[in-house]
């Protein structure tokens, strides 16, 4: 069974590894770690090379053709950190500004809401609680996973749990900072946080395949079959509960036109980029990996059913985006392998 948490910030591990196969062999390599379906995109500058195996669907002997949609979770929080950047580039944020301050969420709600910063949302350095720790559904998520949630009440799941630090004392990785973001797009600019990526990125980027469903349970399009419990085809799901922490539906395609326009200064200035680059593991909506092939950066995102991984070369240059359909939990280890040799295949053993 695997009930993978709302988002897995996993890290990209960098080991040396044998001369690089062919795409298609290495999905093969996670598939054979337990994957249903595997696909995925790799850039190497304007060269681009696209493979997919296994079963998009249990029961149905359909193969994957590399191009279908999928949840892509915890990667939306690249698309929040940009659209709030954006805002502070406006001068319609600070990252100095508060909880309380922004949101008028008060003591009861947010915890030392008079400092928490924007600042320290975005980088996981706030200390307010994990509001889902253990990644299940108050109700049970398979039960539960219809409903429709308003961010407040996912703020308000956090209070069950115990600050772990104060403000800027330390970096742990929460969803609920994200959350947050989300309903500060909202109360900034008068707009949902996915209306927002809409206006702000999907359209002038034309990221045809990428959106933010709210609170349709649907995938648009041939897409991937998630399951939990071995067999329960969770691909309907009402992601509310994520809200901007992990709502976000893509393709392996249109994560890489994403960050390759983010990295080469398409969304954003070069002072608020590098702001979004600078720091230990996690950035601003971004983790970072120091290399021998020099600063890659991108974010894991699991939704239930789904994982995904997609990171980047700082400069662009070479992207690898890949996307499966966990069952066993042995998955990520392969994945992390597999990008690895994508984004650095110059080391050898």
């Amino acid at each position: 069974m695997i009930r993978p948490a709302l988002a897995l910030c996993a890290t990209l591990t960098t080991t040396t590894v044998s001369p690089t196969p062919t795409l298609a062999a290495d999905l093969d390599h996670i598939r054979r770690a337990g994957a249903l379906a595997v696909i995925a995109e790799v850039r190497q500058g304007d060269r681009i090379q696209r493979a997919a195996t296994g079963r998009t669907k249990l029961g149905s002997p359909a193969t994957p053709t590399g191009r279908e949609h999928f949840r892509a979770g915890s990667i939306v929080k690249s698309f929040v950190a940009t659209v709030i950047l954006q805002l502070v580039g406006e001068g319609r944020l600070a990252l100095d500004d508060t909880v309380a301050t922004v949101l008028e969420l008060g003591e009861d709600r947010v915890e030392l809401a008079s400092r928490v910063t924007v600042r320290h949302l975005l980088t996981h350095s706030s200390g307010v609680p994990e509001y889902l720790p253990d990644g299940e559904i108050p109700g049970g998520t398979l039960a539960s996973r219809f409903r429709t949630w308003d961010p407040r009440e996912l703020v308000a799941l956090s209070r069950r749990h115990e600050r772990p630090f104060e403000p800027g004392a330390a970096q742990a990785y929460s969803n609920t900072n994200y959350v947050l973001l989300g309903m500060m797009i909202e109360r900034v600019t008068g707009r949902d946080f996915g209306e927002e990526i809409r206006r702000r990125i999907v359209i002038p980027l034309g990221l045809k395949d990428t959106e933010v469903p709210g609170a349709r349970t649907t995938i648009r399009g041939p897409h991937l079959h998630g399951y939990l419990d071995g067999s329960v085809d969770v691909s309907r799901f009402n992601l509310t509960v994520a809200a901007a922490s992990g709502n976000l539906n893509s393709t392996t395609a249109d994560l890489n036109r994403f960050y390759r326009a983010l990295l080469t200064g398409r969304l954003l200035p070069p002072a608020l980029l590098r702001l979004m680059t600078t720091g230990q593991e996690y950035g601003m909506g971004l983790g970072l990996k120091q290399t021998p092939c020099g600063l890659v950066v991108g974010h894991t995102g699991t939704a239930f059913g789904y994982q995904t991984m997609s990171f980047h070369l700082a400069d662009g240059s070479r992207q690898a985006s890949i996307s499966y359909t966990p069952r066993t939990g042995r998955e990520l280890a392969a994945t992390n392998e597999v990008l690895w040799r994508r984004l650095c295949p110059s080391v050898k053993p």
